[in-house]
C-alpha cells in the first residue's frame, strides 16, 4: 500500500494550465438571479461557469486527481442553493422563507445541502470562494477539512457551481460537490495536499496552512490517531517535524488529528509544521507509518513535495495556429505567451518527428521563413524566450509543403490574344492565372487554371492588342 498515481508536469505545463483560468472574474450571469418572490435562481454565464471549472481542474491536476467536468443539473441545483442561501440563513440546511415556492426550496435545499458552500466579499469573491474552501485551515475546519476532501475527492467526475452576489457585496458560492461518477478511474491509494513527488508551486500553499493525506477507505482500514506517526523532513537542512497521538494542538500553530468521517471518499491524515521560515521551497519528504490494509497487513507511505515558485515561469506556447506560402517563403503564425519578450522558430527538414533546428528570433508573433525550397516539405515549432534569454520547450508541431512563384518570363501578343509563357516550379501540380488592368484597384480575377505541372505557356484569348492588362 501507500502507492499514489502521480502524474508529471513541468513548472511550464503547470503555467499553461495556470494561464486557462481568470483568477480576477466576477461573477456574471445569463439570467440574474430574482431574490425577492417569486424567486428564481438565474444562472452564471458558460463563460463563468468554464472558469469556475478550470479552476478546480487547475488545483485538482497539481494534487494529482482527475480532472471534472461540468453537470448542468448539479449547477441547477447550485445556483439555487446560492440563492437559498443568500436569503434565508448560510447553512448546508437553511429553513424555508415562508414566501418561497416549495418546489423552489426543494431543488435549491438539494444544492445546500451537497455542496461546498462560501461566504465572500469583492469583485472577484467567486474565484476567492474555492480558494478558501480548499485553504479549510481555520479553526473551524482544520480538523477534518472536509471542503479539502471533497475538492480533491478522486471519484467525483461531475460538479456544479452556482454563485449569488449584487454587485462587489455579499457573494455566496456553491459548489455541488457530493459525486462519486468517476469511482472506478482512480488507482491510486492515497491523495495528498500538497500532492508530492513532483513540482509543486508554492504560490498555493502557504505555512498557516494544514498539510493532508486522504487515504483510499477499500485500501486502508480506519487509521487509529495513537498509531499514526508522520515525520516531515526539509530536505535542504534535514530538519525534522514529527506528529503523533500526543502532538495534537489547537492552540499553537503545530497540529496533528486524523479524521474518519464521511468526506469525499477517504479517512484524513491533517498535520501541520510550527514553521520556521515564512514560505515553503524546495524539497519536503513525508513518511507516514502506523497504518494497516483492509487485510491487515503494515502500510507505509513516503512521498516528496518539491516547492517551487510559478511566478514567472512561461508557459509553453501553442503549435502554430498557421503556415502559408508567400511569394518570399513560409510565413508562420503563432498566439502570444504572457511574459515571452520574444519567440524562437524551430524547422525539421526531415518529417514532423524529426530534428529541429533553430532558424531565427522574432518579436512578433509571426515569421517568414525565406530559406525553403520549392517542393521540399517544412515542420515548424516555438518556443517563449523571456527576459534572461531562456527558452520554454517546444511547441507542437505544423507544417506544410513549400510552392514557389513562379515568374512570367514572356509575354508577346498573338493573333488570338495575350501569350504568356513561365519558369517550371519543383512541386507544383499546376498553376493558376491570374488578371487585371495596369490602373486602378480592381481585383485579381482568376481567368485560367492549368492541372499539368509541365504546361508553361498560355494564351489568353478574352483580349486583344495587349490591352491595358496584367498578369500574374
Amino acid at each position: 500500500a501507500g502507492d499514489s498515481e502521480y502524474s508529471e508536469y513541468s513548472l511550464a505545463e503547470l503555467a499553461e494550465l495556470e494561464d486557462t483560468v481568470n483568477w480576477n472574474m466576477s461573477a456574471k450571469y445569463e439570467t440574474a438571479p430574482q431574490l425577492k418572490a417569486p424567486y428564481s435562481a438565474g444562472r452564471l454565464t458558460d463563460d463563468c461557469l468554464n472558469n469556475l471549472r478550470n479552476q478546480i481542474n487547475f488545483f485538482r491536476t497539481i494534487a494529482h486527481v482527475d480532472t471534472v467536468e461540468l453537470n448542468e443539473q448539479y449547477c441547477t441545483y447550485s445556483q439555487a442553493g446560492s440563492v437559498l442561501n443568500y436569503v434565508s440563513e448560510f447553512s448546508h440546511y437553511p429553513s424555508k422563507p415562508s414566501d418561497m415556492d416549495n418546489y423552489f426550496y426543494q431543488t435549491a435545499y438539494k444544492g445546500t445541502s451537497s455542496s461546498n458552500i462560501s461566504w465572500e466579499y469583492g469583485s472577484n469573491a467567486i474565484m476567492n470562494s474555492l480558494i478558501s474552501c480548499l485553504d479549510d485551515s481555520d479553526s473551524s475546519n482544520i480538523d477534518r477539512v472536509g471542503h479539502r476532501r471533497w475538492i480533491l475527492n478522486p471519484n467525483m467526475g461531475d460538479v456544479g457551481f452556482g454563485c449569488t452576489q449584487e454587485g462587489s457585496g455579499k457573494s455566496i458560492w456553491n459548489m455541488y460537490a457530493i459525486d462519486n461518477s468517476n469511482a472506478s478511474g482512480t488507482n491510486a491509494d492515497f491523495t495528498a495536499w500538497p500532492g508530492g513527488n513532483k513540482v509543486f508551486p508554492s504560490e498555493y500553499f502557504d505555512t498557516n496552512q494544514a498539510w493532508s493525506i486522504h487515504l483510499k477507505t477499500s485500501t486502508f482500514s480506519i487509521p487509529l490517531k495513537g498509531a499514526v506517526k508522520i515525520t516531515l523532513t526539509r530536505e535542504s537542512d534535514r530538519k525534522k517535524w514529527t506528529f503523533s497521538g500526543v502532538s495534537d494542538s489547537t492552540t499553537s500553530k503545530k497540529y496533528f488529528n486524523v479524521d474518519t468521517g464521511g468526506y469525499g471518499s477517504s479517512y484524513a491524515l491533517i498535520f501541520r509544521p510550527d514553521m520556521d521560515v515564512s514560505e515553503y521551497s524546495g524539497k519536503y519528504t513525508v513518511n507516514v507509518t502506523g497504518l494497516q490494509t483492509t487485510s491487515g497487513q503494515a502500510a507505509q507511505i513516503k512521498y516528496t513535495v518539491d516547492f517551487q515558485e510559478l511566478a514567472g515561469v512561461i508557459p509553453v506556447p501553442k503549435k502554430p495556429y498557421k503556415v502559408t506560402n508567400v511569394v518570399s517563403g513560409i510565413h508562420v503564425y503563432w498566439k502570444s505567451v504572457d511574459g515571452a519578450v520574444k519567440y524562437g522558430l524551430w524547422r525539421s527538414e526531415d518529417g514532423k518527428d524529426g530534428t529541429y533546428k533553430w532558424i531565427a528570433n522574432s518579436t512578433a508573433t509571426h515569421f517568414i521563413d525565406t530559406t525553403v525550397d520549392s517542393g521540399k516539405t517544412y515542420y515548424y515549432k516555438v518556443t517563449a524566450i523571456n527576459t534572461a534569454n531562456v527558452h520554454t520547450e517546444k511547441s507542437e508541431a505544423l507544417g506544410m509543403r513549400f510552392v514557389a512563384t513562379p515568374d512570367i518570363t514572356t509575354r508577346m501578343n498573338r493573333s488570338t490574344g495575350i501569350g504568356l509563357g513561365w519558369n517550371k516550379i519543383d512541386g507544383a501540380t499546376g498553376y493558376a492565372i491570374y488578371r487585371r488592368t495596369y490602373w486602378g484597384t480592381d481585383p485579381w480575377v482568376r481567368v485560367a487554371t492549368i492541372t499539368n505541372p509541365n504546361t508553361l505557356s498560355w494564351t489568353d484569348t478574352g483580349v486583344k492588342d495587349n490591352n491595358g492588362k496584367t498578369y500574374r
